[in-house]
């Protein structure tokens, strides 16, 4: 049990929980928050209805590209256009959908023709939705629970081949190239598609969110080294939501908590930075620790945020601590600073 007096003893936890926090306050029965819910709960149930029929939509349209021949590298003239099919087609979906929820997608920079692995920061199960409609189909890197969500986990492995981890193995070590499955199915992907690529191939990317958890945006905490073992280029992209009445963030938040704020907010605006390709040094070739930092430090740069050494056990403590009413999840703000 995580108490006060521990909290007072140890100056780091603050600071480790820093990215953690939720950064939108609890609605209250003031007349502000009464006016807003009373305005935006109709704007929700219209969004709800039309989710459901753009969903529907989807459903049809992922059984569709099931039977159609693709392992997301397309050589020939055949494959080429079933690529460039399903790109269209999962640009256009996942755009809708977002329209829908309110969010605005501002994209500054593109995929590198060369880059088969994008590496992002990661702060809301939006995340997804946005590389998608952002980039077309992509393979992401998902902890294993999610194959087994309903509708999403299905189309994410048959229909995007994403790569399912487990979490409980420790990743931050920087071990071996061989000791760890994810890290060698990760490095292998990588490798075929780098030939793929020098061949002439198109090919589509995997994406990363090497954090391994969701963090409140404010910060960029200690990185995984799977997307880094191969020694390979990589693209940084950073993912920045705009500050609104409503935080996008799914941070130590419950979900239907979290799925009613999205409903319920009027708009959300999103930007996302692609960063130049990360050709790695020798030493950051041998090192995927010290690949794995110096990514991390150039994100931390564009998005303005500091680098801080906390990881998804820091997060789980935190947990701990709002489970036992030592701190609630809106409060943190106001208790703590960074500083």
């Amino acid at each position: 049990m995580v108490s006060s007096k521990t909290l007072e003893r140890r100056k780091d936890i603050p600071k480790l929980w820093f990215p953690f926090f939720h950064p939108s306050r609890p609605f209250g029965w003031n007349l502000g928050d009464v006016t807003f819910l009373f305005v935006c709960i109709p704007l929700a149930v219209l969004r709800v209805g039309l989710l459901v029929v753009v969903f529907v939509i989807l459903s049809l349209l992922g059984l569709l590209f099931l039977a159609l021949p693709h392992a997301g590298i397309a050589r020939g003239r055949r494959l080429s256009f079933v690529h460039m099919l399903r790109r269209w087609s999962c640009k256009t979906a996942f755009r809708t959908v977002l329209f829908v929820m309110g969010v605005r997608i501002h994209v500054n920079g593109a995929r590198h023709p060369h880059a088969h692995t994008l590496v992002c920061n990661h702060i809301s199960y939006l995340d997804f939705f946005i590389m998608l409609a952002v980039e077309g189909p992509c393979r992401f890197v998902a902890k294993s629970g999610m194959r087994r969500a309903p509708w999403i986990g299905f189309f994410a492995e048959h229909l995007l081949g994403c790569i399912f981890v487990d979490q409980r193995v420790n990743l931050y070590e920087d071990r071996t190239r061989t000791s760890r499955p994810s890290a060698r199915t990760i490095a292998s992907l990588q490798t075929k598609l780098q030939a793929a690529i020098s061949s002439g191939a198109q090919v589509e990317p995997i994406v990363l969110y090497p954090e391994g958890t969701t963090t409140n945006g404010l910060a960029l905490i200690r990185f995984h080294t799977g997307a880094f073992v191969a020694g390979l280029p990589v693209q940084p992209v950073v993912v920045h939501y705009r500050p609104g009445r409503i935080s996008v963030s799914w941070e130590s938040i419950p979900l239907p908590n979290q799925i009613a704020r999205l409903l319920l907010g009027p708009q959300v605006t999103v930007d996302v930075h692609f960063l130049p390709l990360h050709n790695p040094s020798k030493g950051e070739e041998d090192h995927p620790a010290l690949y794995a930092h110096s990514v991390r430090h150039n994100m931390c740069q564009v998005a303005g945020v500091p680098c801080i050494d906390a990881s998804s056990h820091d997060k789980r403590r935190y947990h701990l601590a709002i489970r036992n009413g030592d701190i609630s999840w809106w409060e943190y703000s106001e208790r703590h600073s960074l500083s």
